[in-house]
């Protein structure tokens, strides 16, 4: 946390004379099952299910760097199929499973970019924590904890003008839900606006 306010208290000083960049985007996401988790015998759970996703984000461009923080949103969510044998034969119950409705992860961002007429293409490392949000079962969206969120990201960016333009961002992301950590890939578009 220190670090993270450290980072915020100098932003204005590396912002002074360099591009900035806000970003606004939406889209779509989807999810691994939980790595390394050991079902009961005759269950099965598999992810791959689509959910909303989007992103708001603050970037400063320094040359060939951009760094910034990055607000993301998107569901974590699987299906599971427990298989019953009983004396008329299996029986299969079906559900899904939410692990984070949403997952927000804030995170600090390090991309390097490749400049083209109009356009940078970027790749790069972003990483921090996540706060994961549950519904519980009055349908009330409740806190349920912090939990780091790391990963890569890869994307696109045609300027319109000097001040608009349009951003494709493909993310994966290791979201650390304690016991059942869970990949999950983000696709948005969106605009980016330079004042």
């Amino acid at each position: 946390m220190k670090k993270l306010l450290l980072f915020l208290a100098f932003l204005p000083l590396l912002a002074q004379g360099q591009g900035i960049e806000y970003g606004l985007s939406g889209g779509i996401s989807t999810n691994t099952a939980p790595i390394n988790t050991i079902m009961p015998a005759g269950t099965t759970e598999t992810g791959w299910k689509p959910s909303y996703a989007g992103a708001l984000s603050f970037l400063i461009n320094l040359g060939p760097w951009q760094v910034g923080l990055v607000a993301e949103a998107y569901e974590l969510k699987t299906s599971y199929d427990v298989t019953t044998t009983t004396a008329a034969g299996e029986v299969h119950t079906k559900g899904d499973i939410q692990y984070a409705s949403p997952q927000v992860p804030i995170m600090m961002q390090i991309n390097r970019l490749f400049y083209m007429a109009k356009s940078h293409i970027y790749f790069g490392i972003s990483g921090w924590s996540g706060v994961n949000l549950l519904k519980n079962t009055a349908g009330e969206i409740k806190y349920n904890e912090l939990q780091p969120v790391f990963g890569a990201q890869l994307g696109y960016t045609y300027g319109f003008s000097n001040l608009v333009g349009l951003n494709i961002n493909l993310a994966a992301r290791y979201n650390a839900i304690p016991g059942s950590p869970v990949l999950s890939f983000p696709l948005t578009v969106g605009l980016r606006i330079r004042p």
